[in-house]
């Protein structure tokens, strides 16, 4: 199941096979631990480094009516929510009348290819088990690929203690991504690499896989995924071997096989899919397809191109 947030429309080649990934084990290979001062996660690729800036109010000082006193973490570390990527550097407190406001500058990377707007409200501060403040960022929408820089804001009332708080992206029943602020490690779940497949052919066609991940996140609707659920990605082409023929290959005609025994299907809908023909000696190019498989279920699977009942090309793999 997902956890909608504001849809939006993906346009990427291929069919995805969407795999839920149920349960979480003591070693999670999908989440990535790091220090508060180290430099990224394990998916990352260059992390946002604050650079000693100017802090936005004098650490110390407090506001007329506020019990609140000023303070400034670096952050410089990256976590991954949605379809975006936020590199984090410095994480100010400044007292106001009543209160004190919180921001955070940040760095939100678009790793997908569609357009997404900011995340509002499903950034939050915690302090112990209450909500603390929900952010009020100022990031603009981020185009496919792209990076927009700004500040996650909060509000907070005088009971706010900074070395307390923990900055969350995402709600405690996603694969929500974890900050604290007193320098502890943060947990945010990066994508795995798979080995993928062999290539294998039938009487009539070759279907060559390429690539395997599993994403604990919706890169294509923009939403966030169930704790333990997530995608499997397999990317792959298809190539027809009948002579003097012109068939489809459609997403509906793959299926995965999971290690307990069921099988999941592409979601369909705005997620990656294929519904082409093509002709004999051509081939699809690259496509995609995502089957929902547990995040913490390694074991044996199947990958399945079954376009006809005379035709079923299987393609085993294992998930450590």
């Amino acid at each position: 199941m997902f956890r909608f947030r504001p849809p939006a429309q993906c346009a990427i080649l291929g069919v995805l096979v969407a795999a839920l990934l149920a349960g979480c084990g003591s070693e999670n290979p999908d989440v990535t631990t790091t220090g508060a001062a180290s430099s990224s996660t394990e998916a990352s690729t260059t992390a946002h480094t604050a650079t000693d800036p100017e802090p936005s109010v004098e650490t110390g000082t407090t506001a007329p009516n506020s019990a609140l006193q000023a303070d400034e973490v670096v952050l410089d570390t990256s976590v991954f929510f949605g379809p975006h990527r936020y590199d984090l550097g410095t994480a100010t407190l400044a007292p106001t009348d009543g209160g004190g406001e919180v921001r955070v500058d940040v760095i939100a990377e678009n790793i997908s290819d569609e357009t997404f707007d900011p995340p509002g409200s499903a950034v939050w501060l915690s302090v112990g088990d209450l909500a603390a403040g929900y952010s009020q960022d100022n990031l603009e929408s981020t185009p496919g690929k792209a990076k927009v820089g700004g500040d996650l804001v909060f509000t907070v009332d005088e009971t706010f203690t900074m070395s307390a708080a923990v900055l969350h992206f995402g709600e405690l029943t996603e694969n929500s991504s974890l900050v604290p602020l007193n320098g502890d490690p943060t947990t945010t779940y990066a994508v795995k690499d798979i080995t993928p497949p062999a290539a294998a052919s039938g009487d009539m066609w070759t279907i060559t896989p390429v690539a395997v991940t599993i994403h604990a996140q919706d890169l294509w609707g923009g939403y966030s995924v169930d704790a333990g659920q997530g995608f499997m990605v397999i990317d792959f082409v298809a190539t027809l071997n009948a002579e003097s023929r012109s068939l489809n290959v459609s997403t509906v005609d793959f299926s995965l096989a999971l290690p307990d025994g069921s099988t999941a299907t592409a979601p369909g809908g705005g997620y990656p899919g294929v519904n082409e023909v093509i002709a004999t000696g051509q081939s699809t190019g690259v496509a995609s397809i995502a089957d929902t498989v547990p995040l913490e279920t390694p074991g044996d699977y199947v990958f399945t191109f079954a376009p006809s009942d005379e035709e079923s090309i299987q393609m085993p793999f294992s998930v450590e």
